[in-house]
């Protein structure tokens, strides 16, 4: 009888084992994928950042060549000429009326 009894005891601690096992596995696995999933997130995070880094650099190295060239003397002159209305010495300005 009491043999029974702890074959029985030994059967329910197995099955204690197996379910804790089964438990701990579940547990494990729903946190590696919730970790994966937060790192695919964050690396698309870190694609985005990196694709904005490169518009950013692209527009900066625009906007450095239009600096250089609103340096030049040449572009300074056209700006006087057109905007300001200036005219070297010894030229003719010739004003047509709207129509």
């Amino acid at each position: 009888m009491k043999q029974k009894q702890t074959k029985k005891i030994r059967l329910n601690l197995d099955f204690f084992y197996q379910l804790a096992a089964v438990i701990v596995g579940i547990l494990l696995s729903v946190t590696l994928v919730r970790n994966v999933l937060i790192i695919a997130s964050a690396n698309k995070k870190i694609q985005k950042t990196k694709n904005e880094i490169l518009e950013l650099e692209q527009k900066n190295e625009i906007l450095k060549k239009q600096i250089e060239i609103a340096q030049t003397a040449e572009f300074k002159e056209k700006q006087a000429r057109d905007k300001l209305g200036f005219v070297k010495e010894g030229e003719v300005v010739i004003v047509l009326p709207d129509e």
